[in-house]
């Protein structure tokens, strides 16, 4: 409610993100005057550092990292820089002392060694008498050389319950990086299963990237009741996953009923027939769909299912066809 003079103030605390943030404010009166305004905001620390370093080191390497302190305060700051290296040699100075201009910024470099492999864990800090920053990292340091997988398998049945293997390794094999990972699965079809895990991610992107997941999960769900005695981890998120998805699918729907790559842009003939599949394949697995989303399709699309695999079929007539 706005007060006497016509306006009204809001409060809220911006997430703790370096990033430009859009407010849209809408308005409407008792007697339906509307209006709307969009602003832009950039929530930043006043003293900021960023640590560059590469994605990863090899067993033996010497790299410079760089620490890079920007101050958009409005007068020059004595800053103190520093970094805290564990898992490698710091070659370099670990602190110093600089004078960084207002609004201006100053970048220092430090000499790292990693002898062994393993992670290795950066703290860097920037400290002023009113402001600071800090950022901590960690960097992997991988074996100088080939990294080679070997595999046994074994089928366990009443009468052979136990096995045998013998795994020769090289003399010369890093102790960090040797690892022994054992697959158990309750039936030969399981085998089958052990990506599923992989591809039951949160939906996210446009409608393209976001019916990649959804499939994938819908297929996952069928498969799961198909073969009884598989299984994947978290399998109780599946279904919060998939009504995500769903939902999300909903938002994207165009005022003509169809689907586009986008939630603004035109209807796609491609892009509604693999949405609309995938809501068809998802209620087939026992998730709710609302059928409106179907009906409320482009006059142009006649929907029909293959009476082999039951998919949907859309066909395209008259407008624009």
């Amino acid at each position: 409610m706005t007060g006497k003079d016509g306006r009204a103030t809001v409060k809220f605390r911006l997430p703790d993100n370096l990033t430009t943030w859009r407010a849209t404010a809408r308005a409407v009166t008792a007697d339906t005057r509307v209006g709307v305004a969009k602003q832009k905001v950039i929530s930043r620390k006043d003293v900021i550092l960023r640590l560059e370093t590469p994605r990863f080191m090899t067993q033996g390497d010497t790299v410079t990292l760089s620490g890079i302190v920007h101050n958009y305060l409005k007068e020059d700051k004595s800053t103190q820089i520093s970094i805290a290296v564990t898992g490698a040699q710091l070659l370099s100075l670990a602190q110093q002392t600089v004078t960084i201009p207002k609004q201006g910024e100053h970048r220092l470099d430090w000499k790292i060694s990693a002898p062994q492999t393993g992670e290795i864990r950066l703290l860097a800090k920037a400290l002023t008498n009113t402001e600071s920053d800090a950022v901590e990292l960690a960097l992997g340091v991988v074996p100088r050389g080939l990294h080679e997988t070997k595999a046994e398998n074994w089928t366990t049945t009443d009468e052979n319950v136990e096995q045998e293997f013998s795994l020769t390794l090289p003399a010369n094999t890093d102790l960090n990086s040797r690892q022994l990972r054992l697959e158990v699965s309750p039936s030969v079809a399981g085998t089958l299963l052990g990506a599923l895990d992989y591809l039951t991610t949160f939906p996210y992107g446009c409608t393209e990237q976001t019916m990649s997941s959804f499939l994938p999960n819908i297929i996952v769900s069928q498969t799961l009741k198909d073969f009884k005695t598989a299984s994947i981890h978290n399998a109780d998120d599946l279904k919060k996953k998939v009504e995500r998805g769903r939902n999300r699918l909903y938002a994207f729907q165009h005022e003509d009923g169809g689907w586009g790559w986008w939630k603004n842009d035109a209807s796609d003939p491609f892009m509604t027939a693999y949405v609309v599949d995938g809501l068809t394949l998802a209620k087939q697995a026992g998730y709710e769909i609302d059928d409106a989303r179907l009906a409320r399709l482009p006059v142009a699309v006649d929907v029909h299912h293959c009476h082999r695999c039951s998919r949907a079929l859309l066909c395209f007539t008259g407008r624009d066809s």
